[in-house]
């Protein structure tokens, strides 16, 4: 799949380590640490709390991004978001009138481009963006409270089914 994607670096969480085993490990960062990180992995926080400050180099292009779809219908894909236009950013915002510099808590767990994209643009609004992995109402309630959010980002819920269909 990395290599139908042309994924060149990835990110991943501790549970999906299996998934990626056979990934390089050095073009591998392991983003979430449950227990104990695999030696030879990097880390993240590792590397946030040592690494190198340095400017980098200025790349020939974009190089994009790949966010794997969970695979619930077949194998994952990764819908590329090699072409960023800026005119999604104005789209969202068009919708959802986001803050600027105060905190959003974003757990949209089932629809991880839609958590990237507003990630992006609270981000980008100088927002504090506080991302939970999984959705539990009194933690959401809590990381609310706590960061006094004025922006909740909740996608759907796949595993509770809608009382409305039939």
């Amino acid at each position: 799949m990395a290599e139908r994607e042309g994924i060149k670096a990835m990110f991943y969480d501790e549970e999906f380590s299996d998934l990626v085993a056979d990934f390089p490990g050095d073009k591998r960062t392991l983003t979430w640490v449950d227990t104990k990180a695999p030696k030879g992995i990097r880390v993240l926080e590792d590397i946030a709390a040592t690494g190198n400050t340095a400017k980098p180099p200025v790349p020939s292009e974009f190089a994009g991004f790949v966010i794997l779809t969970s695979g619930t219908t077949g194998l994952p894909r990764g819908p590329s978001a090699r072409r960023l236009s800026p005119f999604a950013s104005a789209l969202i915002l068009d919708r959802i009138p986001l803050p600027q510099r105060k905190a959003a808590v974003i757990v949209s767990t089932h629809l991880p481009l839609h958590r990237w994209a507003m990630w992006g643009v609270s981000t980008a609004l100088g927002n504090t963006a506080v991302l939970m992995r999984r959705f539990d109402p009194e933690k959401t309630l809590q990381a609310i409270a706590e960061h006094k959010a004025e922006v909740l980002v909740r996608g759907p819920d796949h595993a509770v089914p809608d009382p409305r269909v039939g």
